[in-house]
């Protein structure tokens, strides 16, 4: 079911395309969501940084899931408390609370 637009907003793009999600079929989703697991997978084989990695992951849970934002929370063992390891398109001010 389609969001109806909303005053004012955005609509959101597919970060491996640039391509606005509502104007894509069902067929350019289901590709651009293979590409970018095979991206996350290229990228863990071939040692890439884990903050990209999670960047890679975030994308493609945005893409899954429209209108949505992403993040990672780690648990910092000694500490007990979680800090945001990846959130590409979040908001710094609602990341920078829990840094």
């Amino acid at each position: 079911m389609k969001q109806p637009p909303a005053k004012n907003r955005v609509p959101p793009t597919d970060p491996a395309t640039g391509v606005n999600v509502d104007q894509q079929t069902e067929t350019d989703q289901l590709d651009n969501l293979l590409e970018l697991q095979r991206r996350i997978l290229e990228s863990i084989t071939s040692g890439l940084e884990s903050v990209t990695i999670l960047n890679q992951l975030c994308q493609l849970i945005e893409t899954i899931v429209p209108h949505s934002l992403a993040s990672v929370m780690l648990l910092n063992p000694e500490s007990g408390l979680l800090r945001v390891a990846s959130s590409p398109i979040f908001p710094a001010p609602g990341t920078a609370l829990f840094r």
